[in-house]
């Protein structure tokens, strides 16, 4: 196996453990906050959602868990089964990440240490999912 293999399928490994547990925790968070859109279950008041468009919890736990949990599921298994554009997906759900904390920090009045954590994971997703992609367009150069 080329050194060139080997970068990509480290980078593929590294791409799924991102999507996927950013997809698992960001599926449980949203059911969570779905479930209980009055925020208790995370100890968060409704007070927080005064800046926002949102009356409680509902729409962003539908949002987190529906766009970004399962939507980081599927982009991990289309890059799995090779589909086309995977990695394109992955960037999407990396690059929507960072502006829903983006959002976040605009509408809320305190901020949490998560959110320059979780910017990062969805800047990560991006960067790798896009380094994948263009290692895949890459002509290979080893003898057939």
């Amino acid at each position: 196996m080329s050194s060139r293999a080997t970068g990509m399928k480290h980078m593929r490994a590294l791409l799924h453990t991102l999507l996927i547990a950013f997809g698992a925790t960001a599926l449980f968070s949203g059911c969570m906050l779905v479930l209980q859109p009055d925020g208790s279950v995370f100890s968060a008041p409704l007070s927080l959602l005064d800046r926002t468009p949102f009356a409680d919890f509902f729409w962003p736990g539908l949002i987190l868990g529906g766009l970004f949990g399962i939507g980081s599921l599927l982009a991990s298994l289309s890059i799995a089964w090779g589909w086309r554009y995977g990695f394109r997906f992955a960037q999407v759900i990396g690059a929507g990440h960072v502006i829903w904390i983006l959002f976040q920090l605009y509408w809320f009045p305190e901020t949490s240490v998560l959110q320059p954590v979780l910017a990062t994971v969805g800047l990560a997703i991006f960067i790798v999912a896009d380094r994948c992609r263009r290692l895949a367009l890459q002509p290979s150069s080893e003898p057939r």
